[in-house]
């Protein structure tokens, strides 16, 4: 019995996500049992794992966090899982008694698992064979037409519309209701009806464990917080104990020692049994009974149950590993430690079950959280190959969600692919569950051979902006435009790095290999530009019409007549492409218009949004004077100003508590819980803070001097870095912030990197005691600014520095006083003088 579908409602964020997990196929030879879902960060992929192992653990409880926060209903979450390719032995499980059912020829099962908030109680049933869910697209016709006259329905209803342009694309002519359903399910298309006329039976009260055995047996290794439990065999949930317990159960369970054991407490049990029960059993119970008596009529009963501790043995063995000689649990190794032991496990689970397949065994379901994480690009690989291993050869299935293109496979596995992304707040799943290259074996070839040579080319689900070019030639052109632009002053440095680390490139090294990728970006609905040549002959005619037939709706082209060299150049190159052009253009006094143009028409913006931002000139200016401030906005008008000695600030100096911090991403070496704060002469602040950067110049400018009161003592909040296994306390928040304040902060990796920034933070409490909390910028044309806002979560790790409680003016001092706590001279670790977006 393998999991063919999950269906999630109402789970965190999750307002309802449907899922397929695909299936090994012969004619393709990289497909399998995996389920790669990418997507940014916070865009909910922890939360699908987690769904699907709470679902898959008959005795797992939802918590209160994992109900939905910002929904008066308050759930329930729901999943339901559903499953094909019953066997024999599945038929005879109890849960799945009665509730089987024939679809599309296939005997399948359903399952769905309800979870309310914990005031209601949850429950569990399954799907009630009778008549099977219909599927109704609503203004149905006669599949016979062909999709010519089905345009004619556009006329009567526009929602039929990107169904139709869909299926043109695909090259379906005359499309079934199958085919159209499918689409219409796909596109989440308001014209699609499901009606399900069957009913759900609930399960009866303890039918616990009648689930866990029919449920997949899941091993869940998760990304971060929790790995040190998940390598602990002891931990009785933990992803070694499961593997071990599995290799135990597969190599063990018929050993005749264990047999002997089972045996012996069999034996023992019968000690105990009514029919020849021991004399010494015996006499006990009549000798009790007798007691019994004398006081109430009652009589004596002894029963005994031998523990079979052979059904866990993992539960029972100690796991350690040896290092430089000395045993060591493998939960007190490093991270990239720990990951390496599991892998290790992983394989040694493959070869050890593929010489047991002919036996039945539980079905098992892997879900890996990052599996690229801590490993070395070598290491990723082979935990690439080792879950593909598991996948393809019927041990397993395997669900993962990464960050990495290693684990991704366009050619054979790209029906294998989730794309999340977030839409109002919540989850939106893109999975194409069609084969694309089910009509041209050809695309699915040139495009496997291309991964062959380059698997960095599935970064184009990783990445805001794709384009496809012919070859490593226009790669290499993009890169020289960029440093001469830079080298006549005509383009800000970070500001193409931004840009270029947002574009994937895609070397598809020929014409013909563009349409297959076109082919798997518009299935996801991937935006992208292509770049190629026109050519000359029939051959490349026929490649060209084809990229612009799949460029309708969905990508823009640039073509060079009748290549990019003779174009730009006129000039012909027979060999060294890269380099010639590369030699060429920084050879050059200027760079003509039709380059220029094909530079950022690849790039995706103009050179006017590459410029460099115009210098403000500080002439004479003093070092800790603030510069001309510009036109402002109110929010400066709200901050207090003291004015404060030049022995304030010989004080501030002297304990090393005059900072340089950025209104953006800085380092701050202070405090530290072994450095005690003093106060200052003549003050009531902490500190002073010199001001770098520009994100917050609407409030605070470059070279402004602020005063800080650190949030230490009994809120315990330092600069020092906090350890990841330790579990978020964010709880307290309300009661330590100013709503609307400035503060130094640092958030999750950044504070293990010592990198502060200096931010306006707003905080507001809800009737029901529920908080949010967001982080602003103060100045939207600085490019930290143009990222938003962002909030903090109930999970996030967080420090706050400091707070700033007003501008600072020092009395007048003459430049030339050795006194004066000029910059220069202030001993911490300064942060480089870079604009905000460097960083």
């Amino acid at each position: 019995m393998r999991l063919d579908r999950v269906v999630i409602r109402n789970y965190k964020s999750i307002k309802s996500i449907e899922l397929r997990i695909p299936k090994k196929e012969a004619r393709r030879q990289g497909s399998a049992d995996f389920l790669s879902i990418v997507g940014e960060n916070n865009a909910g992929k922890s939360s699908i794992m987690e769904a699907i192992r709470l679902a898959c653990t008959a005795g797992m409880k939802a918590n209160d966090e994992q109900f939905p926060q910002h929904d008066e209903a308050r759930g329930p979450i729901e999943v339901e899982l559903e499953f094909n390719q019953l066997t024999d032995k599945d038929r005879e499980l109890a849960a799945l008694a009665g509730h089987t059912y024939v679809e599309g020829g296939q005997e399948r099962y359903r399952l769905k698992r309800t979870w309310e908030a914990p005031e209601v109680a949850s429950k569990n049933s399954a799907f009630t064979p009778g008549r099977l869910p219909e599927h109704h697209l609503t203004g149905w016709v006669p599949a016979k037409k062909t999709l010519k006259s089905l345009k004619s329905l556009e006329q009567e209803d526009e929602r039929w519309t990107p169904i139709l342009e869909r299926l043109a694309k695909d090259g379906v002519s005359k499309p079934t209701k199958n085919q159209l359903i499918e689409v219409a399910r796909e596109l989440h298309s308001p014209l699609l009806e499901i009606h399900q006329p069957s009913e759900w039976t609930p399960y009866p009260s303890g039918s616990t464990p009648a689930l866990e055995a029919a449920l997949p047996n899941v091993i869940y290794v998760p990304a971060l917080r929790e790995t040190n439990k998940e390598t602990d065999v002891e931990a009785k949930t933990s992803s070694i104990r499961r593997i071990v317990n599995s290799l135990f159960e597969q190599h063990l369970s018929n050993h005749d020692r264990v047999v002997q054991f089972k045996k012996a407490a069999a034996e023992l049990q019968d000690l105990f049994a009514t029919e020849g029960k021991h004399r010494i059993v015996a006499s006990m119970e009549e000798k009790l009974t007798e007691k019994f008596k004398e006081l109430i009529n009652i009589s004596a009963e002894l029963t005994f149950h031998a523990p079979d501790v052979t059904a866990d043995l993992a539960s029972s063995t100690q796991f350690r590993v040896l290092d430089a000689g000395l045993s060591t649990r493998p939960d007190h190794q490093g991270h990239g430690a720990q990951r390496s032991i599991v892998l290790a496990l992983l394989q040694l689970y493959v070869e050890q079950s593929r010489q047991s397949l002919a036996r039945e065994h539980q079905h098992l379901l892997f879900l890996i959280e990052e599996p690229e994480i801590y490993l070395h690009p070598g290491m990723c690989r082979r935990m690439r190959d080792t879950l593909l291993k598991i996948a393809s050869g019927g041990i397993g299935q395997v669900i993962c969600t990464t960050h990495s293109p290693v684990f991704l496979d366009l050619a054979d596995r790209h029906d294998g692919i989730v794309i999340l992304r977030k839409k109002e707040g919540h989850p939106v799943a893109t999975q194409r569950i069609q084969d694309v290259f089910a009509q041209s074996e050809e695309d699915r070839a040139r495009l496997r051979m291309l991964l062959n040579f380059d698997p960095a080319v599935n970064e184009a689900f990783f990445s805001e902006k794709v384009c496809l070019v012919e070859g490593d030639c226009e790669i290499a052109a993009v890169e020289a435009v960029a440093r001469k632009l830079r080298d006549t002053g005509e383009l800000d440095w970070p500001r193409y790095l931004q840009a270029r680390r947002a574009t994937t490139f895609i070397n598809c090294r020929g014409k013909w290999t563009i349409p297959a990728f076109q082919k798997v970006l518009n299935a996801f609905r991937i935006s992208y530009r292509v770049v190629y040549d026109r050519d000359q002959g029939s051959n490349a005619d026929r490649a060209n019409a084809q990229i612009e037939e799949l460029l309708k709706g969905n990508g823009q082209s640039l073509v060079h007549e009748p290549n990019f060299e003779q174009f730009i150049f006129k000039e012909t190159w027979a060999d060294d492409k890269p380099w010639t052009v590369t030699r060429k253009i920084d050879g050059s006094s200027a760079l003509n218009n039709r380059l220029l143009d094909f530079f950022t028409f690849a790039l995706g913006q103009s050179l006017a949004q590459l410029k460099p931002a115009p210098a403000v000139a500080s002439d004479t200016l003093l070092p800790l004077q603030r510069l001309q401030a510009p036109s402002r906005r109110n929010h400066r008008s709200r901050l207090k100003e003291y004015t404060v000695t030049h022995e304030s600030f010989q004080s501030a100096r002297k304990l090393d508590q005059l900072f340089r911090i950025a209104a953006g991403p800085n380092f701050a070496p202070r405090p530290g819980p072994d450095i005690p704060l003093q106060s200052i002469d003549g003050t009531k602040f902490d500190a002073f803070a010199i001001v770098t950067g520009e994100s917050m110049a609407d409030t605070l400018q470059h070279q402004d001097i602020v005063a800080l009161r650190f949030l230490n003592g009994t809120t315990g909040i330092y600069l020092e870095s906090v350890d990841s296994s330790e579990s978020p306390s964010n709880a307290s928040l309300p009661g330590v912030l100013e709503n609307d304040g400035i503060y130094v902060l640092a958030t999750n990796d950044y504070i293990d990197q010592r990198a502060y920034t200096m931010k306006r933070v707003k905080i507001s409490t809800q009737p029901d005691g529920t908080w949010n909390c967001e982080i602003r910028a103060d100045n939207p044309e600085a490019f930290w600014g143009h990222r938003g806002r962002f909030n903090i979560l109930r999970t996030d790790r967080i420090h706050f520095l400091a707070q700033v409680v007003g501008l600072v003016h020092r009395e007048a001092q003459e430049p030339t006083d050795p006194g004066s706590p000029e910059l220069t001279v202030i001993p911490v670790a300064h942060a480089p003088e870079a604009r905000v977006e460097d960083t």
